[in-house]
């Protein structure tokens, strides 16, 4: 478990995934994980599907508040490379109420320096949609460098949206990085 300041950051691999799917039950999932019941079915057929190849996998927080105990959001990394020792990073609030009060700020540089310190990740990428004006400037406060755009690259709600893509290297890691 990693901490903040604010938060507590549960790890959460895809062993122990398979651990609590095969020894707790589905409310007892929901709850630890803090999701409503459409979220744990996603979780749910993800599992069933296999978290990961002899390659890639996922590695990720569970964001906990700690003056609640609420969980509030993921932040961490899919599509891991073990062989090639990069992931891309992604963070997500629950809900808007825990937005614009600095908790992604605040687990972003602790999770970055865990994927290049306990992951041994040589690459860290970010893909971040050109208008999410504060997804660039958490990324772009952390030391990120835009590499790319990307046109049309995924689709949400029926429309095809552009993505922009970030990297950091580890060499670039402590150097860049301007933690509050």
């Amino acid at each position: 478990m990693l901490e903040t300041y604010r938060l507590l950051l549960k790890n959460i691999t895809p062993e122990y995934l398979n651990h609590v799917f095969s020894e707790k039950t589905d409310s007892e999932i929901q709850l630890e994980f803090g999701l409503e019941l459409i979220e744990f079915q996603k979780l749910k057929l993800r599992v069933q599907g296999g978290l990961e190849t002899h390659s890639v996998t996922v590695n990720y927080f569970l964001m906990i508040e700690k003056l609640t105990n609420r969980v509030i959001g993921e932040c961490g990394y899919h599509n891991l490379n073990k062989l090639h020792h990069k992931a891309e990073l992604f963070y997500a609030m629950r809900s808007d109420e825990f937005k614009k009060q600095g908790f992604m700020s605040e687990a972003v540089p602790v999770v970055i320096g865990y994927g290049f310190n306990n992951l041994n990740l040589h690459r860290i990428e970010v893909k971040v949609a050109p208008l999410n004006t504060p997804s660039v400037r958490i990324i772009e406060k952390n030391g990120f460098i835009k590499e790319a755009f990307l046109r049309e690259d995924y689709l949400i709600n029926d429309k095809y949206e552009n993505s922009e893509i970030y990297s950091m290297l580890k060499s670039e890691y402590p150097n860049n990085m301007d933690v509050d």
